[in-house]
């Protein structure tokens, strides 16, 4: 991750860390590359500063990323910005901390497909009695939560109920949200900015927006933008960076076209890093194993992550910001992340293509990840290929 210096953080950006007050929730919104995780560390950063000048648990900071690609994303950072504040995933810290009050593990929903579906509204009960008892068994400090969007309503909820009773007995935990709900990409769990406002009860003055997108060229913003839906936070101003290229669409006539253009391009730009973002989990295994195999023994890193597979590739050994490397990724897991170029994988197959509310929105996320360059490689195009396109000038395209 490419951290500014504190003296490069824009207006808005110094805004919130200056004005935003350290013991209260806030809630921060802001399109792709406007600077939230960034932000988030910064204030993370601050708070632990405050915390370890007064020892006071409710000022305690402790990051949340979305996914545990994410989480290493950002815990490998070269800057030296809140080095010593916790960092994990939702997951993660809610089963730690629930136990740390409870002594059992958290609740699952009813019919949950994984014991990490929590049962927000089922913990909250248990978790106020401990507090009645123990308020600093269930007092969390304050919590920084990036990608807040991909996380249920109930369990700011939970949250904001049991500020309220903490605070009561003299503490003051808070959440810090940083969120954008034009890139949720779960249609199952997730919440609109309103819903994170009213569940935390946030005044209007605590509530802030980014605007400014310092990661993509202007071409890339200008495709991407394409598929925005419309919601709150909106599209960040377009960037006056213009890179090296316009986007590409290539319709590529077999698995070997789509390794032929992935590999001819890191050949012959080692000094970049490559994320590869497919749709589907059976694409990100073919193209992770056709790319090993063609790119083997020339020095290029060839890697990858999926929570089927974590066991043989673990997320913590992933390299990032890494020149002569190749990260390939599904979708979920590419949340958050930034690369020099990304080649995205059929993202018309997966489903009712961009036409669709869901689609464009995995179509918008997964298109802002790039800093310079982006192709679209389509294997199995939609019959109506140029209606699921931008206008024509805002790239190019080519059959193979």
């Amino acid at each position: 991750m490419r951290f500014p210096k504190f003296t490069e953080l824009d207006k808005e950006q110094r805004a919130i860390y200056v004005g935003a007050p350290s013991n209260e929730s806030i809630l921060v919104m802001g399109p792709p590359g406007t600077g939230k995780t960034v932000l988030a560390f910064f204030r993370a950063a601050e708070l632990q500063k405050r915390y370890e000048k007064q020892k006071e648990q409710s000022r305690k900071p402790f990051v949340i990323m979305f996914n545990r690609t994410l989480k290493t994303y950002a815990s490998k950072r070269e800057d030296g910005v809140a080095t010593g504040v916790g960092c994990s995933t939702m997951n993660q810290w809610a089963w730690a901390w629930y136990k740390k009050a409870r002594g059992v593990s958290p609740p699952s929903l009813a019919g949950a497909r994984s014991v990490y579906d929590l049962d927000w509204d089922g913990m909250l009960g248990p978790l106020l009695e401990k507090a009645m008892s123990s308020s600093e068994r269930v007092n969390w400090g304050h919590l920084i939560i990036d990608e807040g969007q991909d996380f249920p309503p109930g369990m700011y909820r939970t949250l904001s109920i049991l500020a309220g009773f903490i605070c009561a007995q003299g503490g003051s935990p808070a959440v810090t949200v940083f969120a954008d709900d034009n890139q949720r990409l779960s249609e199952r769990s997730n919440s609109t900015l309103q819903e994170i406002e009213e569940a935390l009860s946030l005044k209007k003055d605590r509530v802030y927006r980014l605007s400014k997108n310092y990661r993509c060229s202007r071409q890339i913003a200008e495709f991407a933008r394409h598929y925005y839906v419309g919601l709150r936070s909106g599209t960040p101003d377009l960037p006056t960076r213009l890179g090296p290229s316009k986007p590409k669409v290539v319709v590529a006539g077999s698995l070997e076209v789509v390794r032929r253009r992935i590999v001819d391009f890191v050949s012959a730009r080692r000094q970049l890093d490559v994320g590869v973002l497919c749709a589907r989990e059976s694409e990100r295994k073919k193209i992770f194993n056709s790319v090993s195999h063609r790119i083997k023994d020339t020095g290029v890193l060839v890697q990858t992550y999926s929570s089927t597979c974590s066991d043989v590739h673990p997320p913590e050994k992933l390299v990032f910001d890494k020149g002569g490397s190749v990260t390939v990724l599904n979708f979920q897991s590419a949340k958050g992340l930034e690369f020099d170029a990304v080649f995205i994988i059929d993202p018309f197959s997966s489903g009712p293509g961009a036409v669709g509310v869901q689609s464009k929105m995995q179509l918008y996320v997964m298109a802002s990840r790039a800093r310079n360059h982006l192709e679209l490689l389509l294997m199995n195009p939609p019959d109506d290929l140029a209606g699921f396109l931008p206008p024509e000038e805002l790239y190019e395209q080519a059959h193979e």
